[in-house]
């Protein structure tokens, strides 16, 4: 993880690559990948990762102080490393969030529109990355 903190991509993927299959260790090489650019791969390894969730696995964060349930909402874009022992709502929103970015640069915008709604269409990033799409202002 410090290495991908510190932007060295190509070893953290290295590290990563060597590591567990579990969904912690697949969404840091996502974001490996999607650091440089490689959004084919970052897309398969989350579509790898949500394999490890429960069905109807629970994204909500309910359970946040109503200033940080806002926060996230109005801020989050996916983009920090996830350690071993994130609690699962945290790892969906994570997956998630990161999976919208992979799909919108592969044009995959029915899917964008699926994690909008399964996440409530409560994320900023998310609802201007739909309007972008309806309006063509890609």
């Amino acid at each position: 993880i410090v290495y991908l903190q510190a932007g060295e991509y190509a070893f953290a993927y290295f590290c990563f690559d060597k590591g567990k299959k579990d969904v912690y260790t697949l969404y840091n090489k996502a974001l490996c990948c999607y650091n440089i650019a490689w959004f084919k791969e970052c897309h398969d390894l989350l579509h790898e990762a949500e394999k490890h969730f429960s069905t109807g696995t629970d994204c909500s964060l309910r359970d946040l102080p109503e200033m940080f349930l806002y926060w996230e909402h109005e801020h989050n874009y996916g983009f920090s490393p996830m350690p071993q022992g994130t609690p699962m709502p945290l790892i969906v929103v994570q997956v998630l969030m990161l999976k919208v970015e992979a799909a919108y640069k592969l044009k995959l915008y029915g899917e964008i529109r699926s994690i909008a709604s399964r996440l409530g269409g409560q994320y900023k990033r998310i609802n201007e990355l739909i309007k972008e799409i309806n309006y063509g202002n890609m």
